[in-house]
């Protein structure tokens, strides 16, 4: 699929349920982490993949300055609409970030990182990476393949598998294989799975907080 037809795909989606994934409750996953987010000061913190912006919102409610990161225009409509203070920038992930190296402290991206064969994911994670500066921090969330749409897929249990949901590719991953994605250039301080509800169902998610470690 070309990369226009997969925007079509994409916003197809949130115009005919945009609005729907825009009310829906946020889990406030990023709480935790509240200390290395305001730590960003007045440096943004990327929003990758940003969706409808829970994540977005989420930031600036707690005073940090946020650009808001997308492949589907509709997505970013939904942004703006939701709230002022973001910038808000559309990007093809899998063409580079079109950002100057090391310019992020905090890079977030909820759910967005797994929909590209391995390969290609482990680009943009290291691509990912060039951006952050020394000690910088992603905190990321990847499918599990633990979560019941890879079960129900008829996959056996191993480091990674992708196949093709709805017109789009979809990763998952097993702790082994995200230790793999990692490995390189990368200090880990959160790894663990946990089950959530999105998209109207349960699903099982990898959280990671990983941090660039100065060294190439």
């Amino acid at each position: 699929m070309s990369a226009e037809d997969l925007m079509k795909v994409w916003d197809r989606r949130y115009s005919e349920y945009g609005k729907e994934r825009s009310q829906q409750e946020y889990d406030y996953w990023l709480k935790p982490y509240r200390s290395d987010l305001l730590a960003s000061g007045a440096t943004p913190i990327l929003d990758l993949g940003c969706g409808t912006g829970h994540d977005t919102d989420y930031l600036n409610l707690i005073g940090c300055r946020v650009v808001a990161a997308d492949f589907s225009m509709e997505a970013l409509k939904i942004v703006r609409r939701r709230t002022a203070r973001a910038g808000v920038v559309q990007l093809d992930i899998e063409n580079g970030l079109p950002f100057p190296a090391m310019q992020f402290q905090v890079i977030i991206a909820c759910l967005s990182l797994h929909y590209f064969p391995l390969d290609k994911t482990q680009t943009i994670v290291s691509d990912v990476r060039r951006h952050l500066r020394d000690n910088g921090m992603l905190l990321a969330r990847f499918n599990s393949i633990s979560d019941n749409e890879c079960q129900e897929n008829g996959h056996v249990r191993k480091l990674h598998h992708h196949f093709f949901v709805d017109e789009v590719m979809k990763s998952f991953f097993s702790e082994e294989g995200l230790l793999r994605l990692f490995a390189h250039g990368w200090r880990i301080e959160t790894l663990v799975e946990r089950e959530v509800h999105r998209y109207g169902r349960d699903k099982v998610i990898w959280e990671v907080a990983a941090r660039r470690e100065s060294r190439d």
